[in-house]
C-alpha cells in the first residue's frame, strides 16, 4: 500500500511539472507563430482583403495571448495542485475541476484539428505536429486526474 501511495505521488508531481510545462510552451507556440508565420496566418484566415493587416494581426494577437494567458493560468493552477497534493503540503481545491475543463477542452481541440487537417494545404505537418503535441497534453491531463483519485482513495483507505 505504501509503494502504492509513493508511485502515484511521484506520477502526480511529474504530470503536474508536465502540465505546467506543456502550458508555457502553448504561450511560446503563439507567440512563435506570430513572430515566424505572419504570412501563413494572414494567408489563412484574414477575413477581407479591404482590413488593415497590421490591426488585423493585432487584434488576433491581443485575443490569442489573452486566450493563451487563461490557459496558462488554469495549468499553472492545476499543476501547482497537484504537486502540492503530491507532496501532502496542503489540500488543493478546484484543480481537479480545471483538469477536467482543460481535457475538455483538449478533446475537442483534437477532435477539431483532425477533421481540419487538409493535406494538401502548406502547413499539413504543422498541423500534424500541433495535434500530437494536443493529445500528449491531453493524455498527461487524464493521467494527472486519474492518479489524483487513486492516490485519495489509497489516502482514504491508509486513514
Amino acid at each position: 500500500m505504501e509503494k502504492e501511495l509513493r508511485r502515484h505521488q511521484s506520477i502526480l508531481s511529474v504530470t503536474g511539472n508536465g502540465v505546467m510545462f506543456l502550458g508555457m510552451w502553448s504561450f511560446l507556440k503563439i507567440n512563435l507563430y506570430f513572430l515566424l508565420g505572419r504570412d501563413a496566418l494572414l494567408s489563412d484566415i484574414l477575413p477581407d482583403e479591404s482590413l488593415d493587416e497590421s490591426t488585423f494581426l493585432l487584434i488576433l494577437y491581443i485575443f490569442s495571448m489573452i486566450i493563451a494567458s487563461i490557459e496558462l493560468f488554469f495549468r499553472i493552477r492545476v499543476g501547482r495542485g497537484a504537486i502540492a497534493e503530491a507532496r501532502d503540503k496542503e489540500k488543493p481545491k478546484r484543480y481537479i475541476g480545471m483538469a477536467m475543463t482543460l481535457i475538455i477542452l483538449y478533446m475537442l481541440s483534437v477532435i477539431l484539428t483532425f477533421f481540419g487537417l487538409d493535406i494538401y494545404k502548406d502547413n499539413f505537418w504543422d498541423q500534424i505536429a500541433s495535434m500530437i503535441v494536443d493529445i500528449t497534453s491531453l493524455v498527461m491531463l487524464i493521467e494527472l486526474v486519474s492518479s489524483a483519485n487513486i492516490l485519495r482513495r489509497i489516502k482514504q483507505q491508509i486513514g
